[in-house]
């Protein structure tokens, strides 16, 4: 899934490519050649260099491994290229149309896991790249692998809350992990509880559509763990009863260090399994509160009730219009009571006495 910012600058590309295939790219960018020739025809010629690298010590060749290139352009349109990695472990994809920027995500499949990597957002400017993927050999032995970070933050609204979950897994062996097959086939990595009632499920790093799988109210990884550090992200809603939200997270393996962050705002936290910050944090343009706990067993479950949220955003429309009609009438009130006294002195004022020359000629 490509993440928000590149969704953003895959936009901002777009305008400046409309912009400059109608209008010239002085009017952009300065006196630089426009990408698009005279008849508005794109150039073509852009070109990726992928290698894939065995990262498992005396692992064999990735010669012939395959290759899927993937290329989201605006819109939500994908182009998809099959090729094959050579003796050496590389393949050129080039002659690839500059028509409209797009991202590459490269899949190198080796010993029956798939391995990607997204690469960056490629334009006229930015016509050639090089992404390197790294493939392990396969175990279906359990490593001791642990959660080095825990990061969740929790976004209160007036009847659910929001929950944001990133986690850094590190896996200390040198082969790639995945269980033994399933029931249903299926060979899983990393997973995680999902509370009761959790919707709205939203999966990037880590966890992606095409490889992840919900059995049982566990949310699965059917990718394997590489060694090394893999990032996990999950977004969910979690909706409220009676104004109250109960947040439940259960370990999936060893955490070394856990982090909720809350809104500084009116809500209430309570929870008996994490410790309050002694200080106010500072996350994007938000205050927030944490609340802290290290050094979790796998299974440890953590639970928080956030309640207090937020009114409804047409109840605050009311109040705020009611109060906004109140000023009104206050305004037009005082205004009236003003002119009337202006009136009043300007008829009792003394005839053919004058008022001090503010002006005086020189």
């Amino acid at each position: 899934m490509i993440a928000p910012m590149m969704r953003k600058r895959l936009l901002m590309v777009t305008a400046a490519a409309v912009v400059c295939g109608v209008w010239g790219c002085d009017l952009v960018s300065g006196p630089a050649p426009s990408p698009f020739d005279s008849d508005k025809t794109p150039r073509s010629g852009a070109s990726i260099a992928i290698e894939a690298v065995q990262g498992t010590p005396d692992g064999p060749s990735v010669r012939g491994d395959a290759v899927t290139v993937e290329l989201f352009l605006p819109g939500g349109k994908t182009e998809t290229i099959h090729t094959k990695l050579d003796d050496h472990g590389v393949v050129l994809v080039e002659d690839l149309s500059l028509t409209e920027p797009f991202q590459p995500r490269v899949t190198v499949v080796h010993a029956g896991a798939s391995y990607e990597v997204v690469g960056e957002v490629m334009d006229p400017a930015h016509p050639h790249q090089k992404i390197t993927v790294t493939v392990y050999e396969l175990t279906d032995e359990k490593p001791d692998w642990q959660i080095s970070m825990l990061h969740m933050t929790v976004y209160p609204t007036p009847h659910a809350v929001i929950v944001q979950i990133v986690m850094i897994a590190s896996n200390p062996a040198d082969r790639a992990w995945l269980s033994p097959a399933d029931a249903e086939g299926d060979r899983t990595s990393v997973a995680i509880n999902l509370p009761p009632g959790a919707e709205e499920i939203q999966m990037t790093a880590g966890f992606h559509e095409c490889c992840s799988k919900v059995v049982d109210g566990r949310l699965f990884s059917t990718r394997p763990l590489a060694p090394g550090n893999s990032r996990f992200d999950l977004r969910y809603r979690l909706p409220a009863t009676d104004n109250q939200a109960n947040v439940e997270i259960v370990a999936p393996a060893p955490v070394k260090n856990m982090i909720v962050f809350v809104p500084d705002d009116q809500t209430h936290v309570h929870t008996d399994d994490l410790t309050a910050a002694d200080r106010v944090y500072e996350v994007g343009d938000k205050m927030m509160r944490g609340f802290k706990a290290v050094d979790l067993p796998a299974g440890k479950q953590i639970a928080m009730t956030i309640t207090n949220l937020p009114e409804p955003r047409a109840h605050k429309d009311r109040v705020i219009d009611r109060s906004l009609k109140r000023a009104r009438i206050l305004a037009a009130v005082g205004g009236g009571v003003m002119l009337i006294l202006t009136v009043l002195v300007l008829l009792i004022k003394p005839a053919g006495k004058a008022g001090p020359d503010i002006n005086p000629a020189q």
